[in-house]
């Protein structure tokens, strides 16, 4: 936590000591239409498999998902943009061979600070709730949690109204009800969008 104040510290020096501005002046509206992949995993989970009688692990990897959406961006500074977003993604994780892998729908709700520190390259961070609408899992939706929390960090950069933007989520939220069960969404997303002033 101490180091997550920290980050947000210099983001917050960063936003008022620059005076640099992008595409859109200070009080405009704009919509983003994003569409982009994933890398998702869940944190600290690991399965073993008894496959030709031997019981190895197999540890979580990285699956490759996709996620569409759009944002809404209120420019209260000069150089701070704040966007709200709505997002479909597929998330989870992978494992090796027959272990398969876990998909994990989420509509997700980001809410990011674009902090620009110089003309059209921003800082971004935020908060995201995301909401579980299905998994290809074997068992009961009822085993994990409806609505995941995430801190979003990232940077994004734009040219003709092209925004390329890549950012991490650290989860934040255990994914399945069970209390035992430590793992969380880790979420690499790299995705463009276009600005329409509004």
């Amino acid at each position: 936590m101490k180091k997550l104040s920290s980050i947000l510290v210099v983001l917050f020096c960063l936003c008022t000591l620059s005076s640099h501005a992008q595409s859109v002046g200070k009080g405009a509206f704009s919509f983003v239409p994003r569409v982009g992949i994933d890398f998702a995993k869940l944190s600290n989970h690991e399965i073993y498999s008894t496959a030709d009688y031997i019981s190895r692990s197999n540890k979580a990897q990285f699956k490759l998902g996709f996620v569409v959406g759009a944002n809404v961006e209120y420019m209260a500074l000069d150089n701070l943009g704040i966007e709200l977003g709505f997002q479909y993604a597929r998330e989870g994780t992978d494992h090796d061979l027959e272990a398969g892998e876990l998909a994990l729908d989420y509509i997700n709700v980001p809410l990011i600070a674009n902090i620009y520190v110089v003309d059209n390259l921003a800082l971004r961070v935020g908060v995201q709730p995301g909401f579980l609408v299905g998994n290809d899992a074997d068992f009961s939706d009822d085993a994990f949690k409806k609505v995941d929390f995430s801190i979003p960090v990232g940077l994004s950069y734009e040219y003709e109204n092209f925004i390329l933007g890549v950012r991490y989520n650290i989860g934040l939220t255990r994914i399945y009800k069970n209390n035992l069960a430590k793992e969380k969404n880790q979420v690499f997303m790299v995705d463009l969008g276009y600005r329409i002033a509004l």
